[in-house]
């Protein structure tokens, strides 16, 4: 199998961290097309001319490369406009983490478009595959085998506590949490009020040091970053900001951490398996984790509990010593899969 790459969007800004290369270090030499995007103000239509500029240049790629298969995980806007290129220039698409539910967010109309644009599934859970099957997915391509993150798990090194804190220029407390919140279109209220009520009730544990990941590149993030940095920079002794882990660093840091906080889909996806302590804000994940995960409401006080809560539990991994990688199984199942054009059968199981 000959992998390219095309890489776009926040892998190729400096003011989202450029993480492009931390992603690549260590992968060897990859053939690659950088497709960069005017990503304006981040304005609801700043966006959508950037995904138009993405589905020109994404099919002068693939048109270049002319793969047999593109592969495709999550559902970002960027994912579904390189679907759409796939789709126009006749590239089947190989989708992974389809069928997943995330009511709070955009991201709940693009996963599922990718997946009806899709020719073959690899969900991460068996409820997610029987929800491609409900949406008309024929059962022979979809395939589950254990969630692709065992996969991370089983191939990277844990990154120590004291290189992470170098690396990325923060400390370590008695007690250190990570949070991670994005913005989310459909959050009542709005994912700026629920990141308010959280850093009133951060105000109450000044023994705990917070390290707050990057807002995603999305136009109900920008209050978002501006709250956390002005948060950041008057609780500067205990309070940071890293802009990107990178994926490996970022598995390190809900490992060390004594819990992890905040509407990211690393809550309800990896930090379970990790066994690291969570707590869920709002409904960006909504739907989202088996069981399904519950979210807190946007109250200082329920989340300062929440918080006294987590800081009594400690890690313990559910995964440790008994990974289920299905890495070798996805590659069978990619080599193995007929990619001749033909028409799309919808699966009807009444």
């Amino acid at each position: 199998m000959d992998l390219l790459l095309l890489a776009t969007g926040t892998h190729l800004e400096e003011e989202f961290g450029r993480t492009l290369e931390q992603e690549m270090y260590g992968l060897g030499d990859i053939r690659m097309k950088l497709v960069d995007l005017d990503l304006g103000q981040l304005t609801s239509l700043d966006w959508s001319r950037a995904m138009s500029q993405l589905l020109d240049k994404a099919s002068l790629a693939l048109e270049e490369f002319g793969p047999d298969v593109a592969l495709i995980l999550g559902d970002r806007s960027e994912a579904l406009t390189f679907a759409v290129a796939c789709n126009f220039l006749d590239v089947p698409i190989a989708h992974f983490h389809g069928g997943e539910v995330t009511g709070g967010a955009k991201d709940e109309f693009f996963r599922h478009a990718i997946s009806k644009l899709s020719s073959l599934h690899f969900p991460t859970s068996r409820e997610a595959a029987n929800r491609l099957i409900q949406m008309g997915e024929v059962p022979e391509t979809v395939f589950f085998f254990a969630p692709l993150f065992l996969s991370q798990l089983a191939s990277k090194k844990v990154v120590a506590k004291d290189e992470l804190a170098a690396k990325f220029s923060f400390k370590w407390g008695a007690k250190t949490a990570l949070v991670a919140m994005h913005g989310a279109k459909f959050d009542r209220p709005s994912t700026e009020d629920y990141l308010e009520q959280l850093l009133q009730a951060l105000g109450s544990f000044p023994e705990l040091n917070l390290v707050f990941t990057g807002p995603n590149a999305d136009t109900e993030s920008i209050g978002i970053r501006r709250k956390i940095l002005e948060w950041v920079g008057e609780n500067e002794s205990r309070a940071f900001f890293v802009e990107s882990f990178g994926s490996a660093n970022f598995v390190s840091m809900l490992r060390h951490v004594d819990f992890a906080i905040g509407n990211s889909s690393s809550l309800v996806l990896e930090a379970p398996l990790l066994g690291t302590p969570t707590a869920l804000l709002g409904d960006r994940q909504q739907g989202r984790g088996e069981p399904r995960a519950k979210a807190l409401p946007a109250d200082s006080n329920v989340i300062k509990g929440a918080i006294s809560a987590l800081l009594g539990t400690d890690p313990s991994s559910e995964v440790d010593g008994q990974l289920n990688d299905p890495t070798a199984r996805i590659v069978r199942a990619l080599l193995e899969f007929d990619y001749s054009p033909k028409g799309k059968e919808f699966y009807d199981f009444t």
